[in-house]
């Protein structure tokens, strides 16, 4: 009786652990993807998309804005403006225009098929000098 109740104690405390550890996750997840959406609800109006035709469109100064908005947000490092035909319209990074080579095959043209508003992330792109 005495080890069985040892036992059933061990177990209920590796079971509160488990849904603290769980919770926790659950939390840093939500955080990291309200992140997210702050970045992408902002970036509207950052860059003013619906009221600028794409001949108006300034790469440059587009580019120096998201470079801004990358770096106010921790969690994200890098942010490119992506056009229809997936060629990059704008980027956070000057050298970003290699972006859809990174990206995962087929990955620009299943977010473009999606019917509503859908936030998709690509796998991370490991790299022996970011290491990320």
């Amino acid at each position: 009786s005495l080890v069985w109740g040892a036992r059933q104690t061990s177990l209920n405390d590796s079971e509160a652990q488990v849904v603290r550890f769980t919770a926790g996750a659950e939390a840093s997840i939500n955080r990291a993807l309200l992140s997210f959406d702050v970045l992408l609800a902002s970036t509207e109006d950052l860059l003013d998309l619906s009221a600028v035709s794409r001949a108006q469109f300034n790469r440059q100064g587009a580019g120096q804005l998201l470079r801004g908005a990358a770096r106010q947000n921790l969690m994200v490092r890098y942010v490119a403006l992506l056009g229809d035909d997936g060629g990059v319209v704008a980027s956070s990074d000057q050298a970003g225009l290699r972006v859809t080579d990174e990206l995962p095959a087929g990955f620009f043209e299943q977010s473009m098929r999606q019917p509503v508003p859908t936030l998709m992330l690509s796998a991370p792109v490991v790299s022996s000098v970011s290491s990320e």
